[in-house]
C-alpha cells in the first residue's frame, strides 16, 4: 500500500478533502466513464474499521447514501508521519448491520460521540433548531445553537 496525501487526490479528481463520502465525476475517473464513489473515514471516529485490504471491519456512518450505491472505493488514513496520508483498501459494498442503541452509543469514545451528534444535528437542523447534549456528569458536549 502506498500512502498518498489527500490533497493529491483532491487536486487530481476535484474532490473535497473534508468529507466522508466523495465522488470522482465520470470525465475525471481513470477507471472509465462512470461516477466513482469514495469513502474516507477517520480512524478516531471508526475504531473498528478495517485497515488492511480484505480485513473485516465496521464503519459508523450517518449518511445512508453509502447503502445505495454498488461499490465504494475505501481509503484508510495512514498514521505514518505528521501529515495525513491515505491508503487505498479496495472496492467494498456497504450493508446496514443494525442501528446503534443508546447504550452502544454511550460506550463510544468522546470523539466518536461528538462527531455523530454533530452530523445528526446538522442533518436535522430544520426539525430540531436547538439541541444541547450533556454527558453523564452534566458537562455540555454539544450545543447546536
Amino acid at each position: 500500500m502506498l500512502p498518498v496525501p489527500h490533497r493529491l487526490i483532491s487536486l487530481a479528481y476535484s474532490s473535497n478533502g473534508k468529507q466522508l463520502l466523495q465522488y470522482i465525476q465520470a470525465p475525471l475517473n481513470p477507471s472509465g466513464p462512470k461516477k466513482q464513489h469514495m469513502v474516507f473515514p477517520m480512524l478516531n471516529m471508526n475504531p473498528v474499521m478495517l485497515t488492511c485490504p480484505g480485513e473485516p471491519g465496521l464503519l459508523f456512518a450517518s449518511r445512508h447514501e453509502i447503502l445505495y450505491n454498488a461499490l465504494w472505493s475505501l481509503f484508510c488514513q495512514s498514521m505514518e508521519g505528521k501529515k495525513a496520508r491515505w491508503c487505498y483498501l479496495g472496492e467494498y459494498n456497504s450493508v446496514l448491520h443494525g442501528k446503534m442503541t443508546a447504550e452502544q452509543f454511550r460506550v463510544q469514545k468522546q470523539a466518536v460521540m461528538s462527531s455523530m451528534l454533530y452530523q445528526w444535528v446538522s442533518s436535522h437542523r430544520d426539525s430540531h433548531p436547538i439541541l444541547q447534549v450533556k454527558d453523564k456528569w452534566g458537562k455540555l458536549i454539544l450545543n447546536s445553537k
